[in-house]
C-alpha cells in the first residue's frame, strides 16, 4: 500500500508505515519493520499478515505455527504498552487467484480462526475484514493477486480507519 515496490500507491504518508514488500512472519524483515514501529511509540499499530505465508512457508498447512510466528512479532509490541494493536484477517482467495492460492481457503479459514482466538486471549483487537472481497474489481488489472488502488483507497483504508476510531 505505502511500501514499495510496482503496486505503491501512497495512499498513507510514509512515515505512518513500517512494512517490507512482500513480507511474512517468517523473515527477520517482519521483526525488523515491528521493532521500527514500536521505536515510534504509535498509539496505534495495525498487523496485516498471512497470504504470503499461506503461499511461500511449507508449514503453511499449521495453523499453530502460524500463530508462534504471529506471537514472536506481536511480542516486541510489549515495548510499547500504551499501544492498541489491532490484528487483520487474512483474506480469502477468490477464483481469480486461483493459478497462485489454489486451494488455500481451508488454511486461510483456520488462521483466521486461530488468530482470532489468540488475539481475545492476549489483549489484541482482532479485525475480520473478509467481507472487503468482492470480486475481480478488487485487483490490479491483469494480475488478478494484488490489490488495485481503488480497492485500497475506497474500501480497505476507510474501513480499517473506521475501525481503528481514526475515521467515523
Amino acid at each position: 500500500m505505502a511500501s514499495g515496490g510496482r503496486y505503491e500507491f501512497r495512499l498513507v504518508p510514509d512515515d505512518c508505515v513500517s512494512a517490507t514488500w512482500g513480507g511474512t512472519l517468517y523473515d527477520g524483515n517482519a521483526q525488523h519493520d515491528v521493532t521500527e514501529a514500536v521505536f515510534k511509540k504509535r498509539p496505534i499499530m495495525v498487523f496485516w499478515y498471512g497470504i504470503n505465508d499461506v503461499q511461500m512457508h511449507p508449514e503453511r498447512d499449521n495453523a499453530d505455527i502460524f500463530i508462534e510466528n504471529y506471537d514472536k512479532l506481536l511480542s516486541l509490541t510489549a515495548e510499547n504498552p500504551d499501544c492498541t494493536v489491532y490484528v487483520l484477517s487474512v483474506l480469502t482467495t477468490t477464483i481469480y487467484e486461483r493459478d497462485y492460492y489454489e486451494g488455500q481457503n481451508d488454511n486461510i479459514r483456520r488462521y483466521n480462526e486461530a488468530l482470532s482466538a489468540y488475539c481475545a486471549s492476549h489483549g489484541y483487537v482482532y479485525v475480520d475484514i473478509t467481507n472487503l472481497l468482492t470480486g475481480d474489481e478488487c485487483f490490479y488489472p491483469g494480475d488478478n493477486i494484488h490489490f488495485s488502488e481503488t480497492w485500497y483507497r475506497e474500501r480497505f483504508l476507510p474501513t480499517v480507519l473506521r475501525r481503528v476510531g481514526l475515521l467515523k
